[in-house]
């Protein structure tokens, strides 16, 4: 499980390096260097970013709730109605199809 954990790193060093291998061959050194520089900010964003992001979440978190405290529990959404005028607790009366006209349309 811990090595399992290493295989997007190693994958996007062995993807930027065949990409750096294959600029070399076709196109050059000075390419070569562009696809490099590329590689890594691609590679320095996907690890940094997210952590930002993530510290960013805490950081709100630990200023509105000092102490540490858990926050309230809220349900999830989608789970209370949100017109409380169109709830209603009086059962519908079941039409009959005879009281109903049938109109057809071409």
């Amino acid at each position: 499980m811990f090595l399992g954990a290493f295989i997007p790193v190693i994958a996007a060093t062995l993807s930027g390096t065949v990409a750096v291998l294959v600029a070399v061959v076709t196109h050059g050194p000075v390419s070569a260097l562009i696809v490099l520089a590329i590689v890594i900010g691609v590679q320095q964003l996907g690890g940094h970013v997210p952590v930002l992001a993530v510290a960013n979440t805490a950081i709100r978190y630990l200023v509105e709730h000092p102490r540490g405290e858990p926050a309230p529990r809220h349900d999830p959404p989608g789970t209370t109605p949100t017109d409380t005028k169109q709830t209603s607790t009086i059962p519908l009366r079941k039409r009959s199809s005879a009281a109903t006209p049938t109109i057809l349309c071409p």
